[in-house]
């Protein structure tokens, strides 16, 4: 498959979504300005991305590290003289010399690779070319991501993002515990509150100078996640934002298309994501198996309107799909449906939040005999 194009011309979820809709194994690499993206791709799922800055690589994930504690500076310098001298990959002299834990790498390199790609689908100019390729997998520390699953993980920091923004507002605004407040636990309970949001409680109690940026830092959380717990500690009334004296926005950070010192929340619009996807079930209709080079398919103006109602019918079908595929694990390992889809959650196939997203009840689930029936709640 020859896929090569401009950004303007093709959107990057229609790209991500062809790839893994062939099941193609190979290499993306997207230019813009003087940056580099190379996502990874194996059977179509996401294995890996890096980034090189005037064609050499930005060391996200040992900053990640340096930022979190868990290497020191001079670790940190250790492990690129190491790479130098030995081309080895810098998660096995991270593994292999024990900077850290297996469990701390994976999820490090998860946060690493969520942070890169819901940024990654910002980009707006740059051209892209995806190269076929064999991609090895290290088992110790790949674990690759179904693109589907990275696209609606996109569509919600999209829809989310928003009403997050209007009242965490800067990387620099800092917080206190609001003393009038009701009991946590009893916040907790009545607003489901999960460990992301007692995470960022218990580091505050710690330390209420630290700053949001501080907090994507230490929590292992991510950026997205931290500023969303952030979001509902302060919305129900348990932490006190206070607004600095001289404010860094979240999209005021210089450094052009990506920030090699942080990583920061996506601009794409829901819009693009939306025409992108239908647009690339078109192409695939069209011309699959054809040979395909993308010049010349233009996106719909972004000031354009898309009801609630079609968005939410599009990340339903697709969380709908992800339900059934789980479904069909379950069944494989069981020899049976499962009675209801909790059970799938707590099996490690699902997370709590696919039963119900986008909505706001769960997807209706009925067994019948060896088989089932998933609708959505709202049509």
């Amino acid at each position: 498959m020859a896929l090569a194009g401009s950004l303007k011309d093709f959107n990057l979820a229609d790209i991500f979504q062809l790839i893994a809709q062939q099941g193609k194994s190979g290499i993306l690499h997207i230019k813009s300005g003087r940056f580099i993206m190379r996502v990874y791709f194996f059977n179509g799922s996401i294995v890996r991305s890096e980034v090189f800055e005037g064609g050499k690589p930005v060391d996200i994930l040992l900053n990640m590290l340096l930022r979190a504690n868990v290497i020191t500076n001079k670790g940190f310098q250790y492990i690129i003289d190491k790479r130098g001298k030995s081309l080895r990959r810098t998660e096995d002299i991270l593994l292999d010399e024990n900077f850290v834990s297996r469990e701390d790498l994976v999820l490090f390199i998860r946060l690493k690779n969520n942070e890169l790609l819901y940024k990654l689908m910002g980009w707006k100019e740059g051209e892209f070319e995806f190269e076929p390729a064999e991609i090895s997998i290290n088992s110790a520390y790949d674990s690759p991501q179904p693109t589907d699953s990275v696209l609606m993980d996109t569509f919600r920091v999209v829809d989310e993002w928003p009403s997050i923004n209007n009242i965490i507002t800067s990387v620099n605004m800092k917080f206190e515990l609001n003393r009038e407040s009701e009991d946590f636990e009893k916040v907790a309970h009545q607003n489901e509150f999960g460990e992301s949001e007692r995470r960022i409680y218990s580091l505050i109690i710690e330390n209420n100078d630290y700053d949001v940026q501080r907090l994507i830092d230490i929590s292992r959380l991510g950026e997205f996640e931290t500023c969303k717990a952030l979001y509902n500690l302060v919305r129900t009334g348990i932490l006190i934002a206070k607004k600095p004296r001289n404010p860094i926005p979240f999209n005021a950070l210089k450094g052009g298309p990506l920030n090699t010192k942080r990583v920061v929340i996506p601009s794409v619009l829901i819009l693009n994501v939306v025409i992108g996807i239908m647009a690339v079930l078109l192409v695939i209709l069209l011309m699959a198996g054809v040979f395909l080079r993308v010049r010349t398919i233009k996106q719909e103006s972004p000031n354009a309107v898309i009801k609630t109602s079609i968005y939410k019918r599009l990340i339903s079908d697709i969380t709908k799909e992800r339900i059934r595929n789980s479904i069909d694990v379950y069944r494989a390992m069981q020899g049976d449906v499962p009675d209801n889809l909790e059970v799938l959650v707590r099996s490690g196939l699902l997370q709590e939040r696919d039963l119900s997203y986008p909505f706001k009840m769960q997807y209706k689930y009925t067994k019948v005999k060896d088989s089932y029936t998933i609708e959505s709640p709202l049509y």
